[in-house]
């Protein structure tokens, strides 16, 4: 299971946790999390799990740890940190304990990685838990991040929020979450507490990322000039083309979902505002779309996924050249 399954159940209790769960993978967070979510199932408010270094710990002193409950407790954990080279040195012992584990008692293992086809590994599946901490990305990434705000702020984070933060800040979870607890202290004072885009695209967004959006509006103005001024500002600086192409691709998703939403009732107006689009911006952006014409403006879709097939090997063209036609493109002088 991923981290990121078990850290949205509700209701955890003592009796779902097993006596022996693995913890594996590179998301040191998503790790932390777990253990503080099983710790507080298991020991409550009570106690705390005893943390043992994998690269000193030996078997036999854990064993003990497990093996001794306290007179205050009815419970206890033992978590072995960094502990592939504990479970290297001794996998024998650990089989058999996982066959016989000590009651009212939980072993964690967290270790970097953990092949499903060992013993161990197969012992661990069948009778206790295997949670796998590795990258999320997309819209997994920004689930996560509404989960967290939610559990540990109270705070309810907007699904384009979130996915503008991934689209932003990456997939990095360390900087995700920092980023997260800056917005939601920000609207710590709203009733109700809520973060939006437009709070992300004020909080968050670097000097790289103001020049996306600035080569947009240059884009909507018609300044072709500009927009690839703003273009190569970015490209020199040493931004990913791939990145600059998700902040683009957020922006005009919006802008062609309010165009598809208007075709019911002409209501522009009210699609880009249904639409989520900036409130700043949707007076340039309607213009700009009434320039465009509702053909060009409804093949947006269509050149972003061109784009993107481009810049991931689909064509001969240098980068800088795919971001440039399709600049080009979504100028209104463009045909």
């Amino acid at each position: 299971m991923h981290a990121a399954e078990f850290l949205k159940q509700s209701g955890l209790a003592a009796a779902d946790v097993p006596p022996v769960v693995a913890v594996h993978g590179d998301q040191r967070l998503l790790a932390r999390r777990c253990v503080d979510r099983i710790a507080a199932a298991v020991l409550g408010d009570d106690d705390e799990p005893t943390r043992l270094d994998g690269e000193t710990a030996d078997l036999a002193s854990a064993l003990d740890e497990l093996r001794t409950v306290s007179m205050f407790a009815s419970a206890r954990i033992v978590t072995v940190t960094s502990a592939d080279r504990f479970v290297s040195d001794h996998r024998a012992g650990l089989e058999r304990y996982v066959a016989a584990p000590a009651a009212g008692s939980v072993l964690i293992l967290e270790v970097s990685k953990w092949p499903k086809t060992t013993r161990l590994a197969k012992a661990v599946a069948k009778s206790g838990l295997t949670l796998e901490c590795t990258e999320l990305k997309g819209a997994k990434a920004a689930a996560y991040l509404v989960g967290v705000a939610k559990s540990e702020y109270g705070t309810a984070l907007a699904r384009d929020a979130a996915e503008l933060m991934v689209t932003l800040a990456g997939t990095d979870l360390g900087l995700l979450e920092q980023e997260l607890g800056k917005l939601c202290a920000f609207a710590a004072d709203r009733d109700p507490k809520a973060v939006t885009a437009e709070d992300v695209a004020t909080l968050v967004m670097d000097g790289s990322v103001k020049n996306t959006f600035e080569m947009l509006a240059e884009v909507r103005r018609g300044n072709v000039g500009g927009a690839l001024a703003e273009l190569d500002k970015l490209l020199l600086a040493g931004e990913a083309p791939f990145k600059i192409l998700g902040g683009m691709s957020f922006v005009l998703r919006k802008t062609a979902t309010a165009v598809d939403l208007s075709a019911a009732d002409g209501n522009l107006s009210r699609a880009l505002a249904t639409a989520g689009v900036f409130p700043k911006e949707r007076g340039e952006t309607e213009q700009y779309l009434r320039r465009l014409g509702r053909k060009r403006a409804e093949r947006f879709r269509g050149l972003l996924l061109e784009a993107d097939g481009a810049l991931r090997g689909g064509s001969a063209l240098p980068d800088r050249t795919v971001l440039e036609r399709l600049l080009v493109q979504l100028a209104p002088t463009a045909r």
